[in-house]
């Protein structure tokens, strides 16, 4: 299976939070087509997963973390030393010490949404998502307008099934910051994983309006377009996506997947030479090559990248029964 894309996380971006600034997570395991191409199955697209977003966090400061922890203490009723100084912890990985320092810059008196999502975020990176969930809703009852609250409380629903609450979260972040791609790709996401391809493809195709250099949401409207039997746009979409970002592999690896399946095995197999410099541990993509070479009529050559399969994924059925062909 190839990878799709997913939610965007947000950050404290004030009260109409806006998360312009989101990139790419890590790459979400989805299943989408498997389409017939020659005389064996191609294999799924990837879709991204959810996007991150700068939770508004300012960078670390000049000081280090004892100078700032010095500031705060000396200054026990301030709020801003104590923010700072649970930015810088929790930039550092340092979070059970940013949870505190957050804490203590709430119980100082900071107000507004931004305090409650910093508080959410961290306490979502420590595993407490029940915790995490609430503080994010604390934050929308402070701030009703806050898309990055609403944004990443839809992550975290997005992550735990609920998907079909993830995208009312979603459509709120929209209605607050109706200009943000992240948030429109991420409604695309839930939409595509609730099998609501029409909207998914609406949900997609705003994002790429709004940032025409979205590499995952072209990447997931190709998988859309994909679906729909749209092949030609299908391909422009990935292709879109590579121009975005050149190492953006899941896109590299759709863009093969579909050269495959409408028979362009040559130009397939250049693109997952590409994959396999950066990869060169993925199953699917050894795999994906020697469906392209068994096309391009070299089956020894196949036979080899088939191997290398095995020795990835050792119960992968399909190589397995694609290798038997092979040695036909």
């Amino acid at each position: 299976t190839a990878r799709d894309a997913g939610a965007a996380e947000s950050g404290g971006a004030g009260d109409g939070g806006s998360a312009s600034d989101g990139a790419t997570g890590p790459p979400d395991a989805a299943t989408v087509i498997g389409e017939s191409v020659s005389e064996s199955q191609a294999g799924d697209e990837a879709e991204t997963g959810p996007a991150a977003a700068d939770i508004g966090m300012p960078e670390l400061s000049q000081l280090d973390v004892e100078d700032l922890r010095a500031e705060a203490e000396g200054n026990p009723y301030e709020p801003d030393p104590w923010m700072q100084l649970g930015a810088a912890y929790a930039r550092k990985g340092r979070l059970p010490r940013a949870e505190d320092a957050i804490r203590m810059a709430i119980k100082a008196g900071a107000r507004g949404a931004d305090p409650q999502v910093w508080l959410a975020d961290i306490i979502a990176r420590r595993g407490r998502i029940d915790d995490a969930m609430a503080t994010y809703r604390k934050a929308i009852a402070i701030a009703p307008n806050n898309g990055v609250a609403h944004n990443n409380l839809g992550n975290l629903l997005l992550e735990g099934g609920s998907i079909e609450d993830a995208l009312k979260s979603y459509r709120a972040a929209q209605k607050a910051a109706p200009r943000d791609p992240v948030y429109a790709y991420n409604a695309g996401v839930a939409h595509t994983r609730l099998g609501q391809l029409s909207e998914a493809r609406e949900a997609y195709e705003t994002a790429v309006r709004l940032r025409k250099g979205f590499a995952a949401a072209w990447n997931n409207l190709g998988v859309v377009y994909g679906r729909l039997d749209l092949n030609e746009k299908m391909v422009k979409a990935f292709r879109r996506a590579l121009r975005s970002d050149k190492r953006y592999t899941p896109a590299r690896y759709n863009l093969a997947l579909a050269l495959v399946r409408l028979g362009r095995a040559e130009e397939a197999a250049e693109h997952l030479g590409d994959v396999l410099l950066t990869e060169p541990g993925n199953s699917e993509a050894h795999r994906l090559m020697g469906q392209a070479l068994v096309m391009r009529g070299a089956p020894d050559e196949a036979i080899h990248h088939y191997q290398k399969a095995l020795v990835l994924s050792p119960e992968d059925a399909e190589t397995r029964r694609l290798i038997g062909m092979a040695y036909a």
